[in-house]
């Protein structure tokens, strides 16, 4: 749990890809605690915030978990299509490289 606890910035990166088992949201809850107003956290998620309380087992829990999150939060939303998709086969970068070649 220290090791969770300890870093300046912790990177929670995928947030909330599937829902959390009781022990996993006790100990999420354990560590957002612990960094709030200390440390900072980032999390990345294709889950909009309001769909996060549905995550965790325990409502009460998750209400908790998410207040703390939210209580200094800068919420940066980006919309559009996947940045990943353009290294898809047949994306955009694929189609970029090939056009230089034939150059």
């Amino acid at each position: 749990m220290r090791r969770y606890i300890a870093p300046d910035v912790l990177i929670l990166d995928d947030f909330g890809l599937s829902g959390f088992s009781q022990h996993q949201g006790e100990d999420l809850y354990e560590i957002v605690s612990e960094r709030v107003m200390k440390a900072s956290t980032i999390i990345t998620s294709n889950r909009p915030v309001q769909d996060w309380l549905g995550l965790f087992p325990d409502p009460v829990m998750a209400q908790a978990v998410v207040d703390r999150l939210r209580q200094n939060a800068h919420l940066v939303v980006m919309e559009g299509d996947s940045y990943r998709g353009r290294y898809r086969p047949g994306g955009v970068a694929e189609a970029k490289n090939t056009k230089q070649e034939q150059e």
